[in-house]
């Protein structure tokens, strides 16, 4: 189950997969907030996994 603070990786309107942080959960969407290129996304549920915790 994907929390606030966990690491995730989604994939963006290109299809392609990037990594960020979720700030906020919805019923539909994760926001999340990706420090690399400074964005925060609304990103529907199905396109998020969780990143394993090493």
């Amino acid at each position: 189950m994907i929390q606030v603070d966990d690491r995730v990786r989604y994939k963006n309107v290109l299809g392609a997969w990037e990594e960020g942080v979720v700030i906020k959960i919805n019923k539909t969407t994760y926001r999340i907030v990706n420090n690399r290129n400074f964005k925060v996304l609304s990103i529907r549920k199905d396109n998020v996994e969780k990143l394993e915790q090493n």
